[in-house]
């Protein structure tokens, strides 16, 4: 007699955790390449995109909409939120709460956005207009943020 196979059911709470860590780390991905791209390419000759927009490379040393607070203070308050955030996002993800890719967003641009802090001492932002300078990360803080209010409303 033949020994019947049961296959196992998907859990469908672990495929969307598997899913919604790949598209964060995708994303981390591609700006960490974009930023290298900056850096190398973009920074002696910037790329004009659309009009009024182009690839080009800026280091904001700076907080958020070029806020003047710098130093290792800043860092120290940046490194305690990026840990609040991991935390959240992982009880967020075992919790299968809807607002998780809010809070993956948030910790994917906070995460890329601090590397930079602590290795080249601001921020690389390489899109930009005539009034600012930004990055993906800055991007996906922003619309983690606008996930998060839309869901807790």
């Amino acid at each position: 007699m033949q020994k019947q196979i049961t296959k196992k059911p998907i859990n469908k709470y672990s495929l969307f955790n598997k899913t919604a860590w790949l598209g964060a780390v995708l994303l981390l991905i591609v700006d960490r390449a974009l930023k290298m791209s900056a850096t190398i390419f973009w920074q002696q000759k910037p790329v004009k995109l659309i009009d009024g927009w182009f690839l080009g490379y800026n280091l904001n040393k700076y907080l958020a909409f070029s806020l003047p607070w710098t130093g290792p203070v800043l860092l120290i308050v940046l490194i305690i939120i990026v840990i609040g955030l991991i935390i959240e996002t992982i009880i967020t993800l075992r919790q299968h709460r809807p607002d998780t890719w809010g809070w993956l967003l948030l910790l994917t641009g906070s995460v890329s956005n601090l590397y930079d802090r602590l290795v080249y001492g601001g921020v690389i932002d390489y899109l930009a207009s005539w009034w600012t300078f930004l990055n993906l990360a800055d991007i996906l803080i922003v619309t983690g943020l606008i996930i998060l209010i839309i869901k807790h409303q």
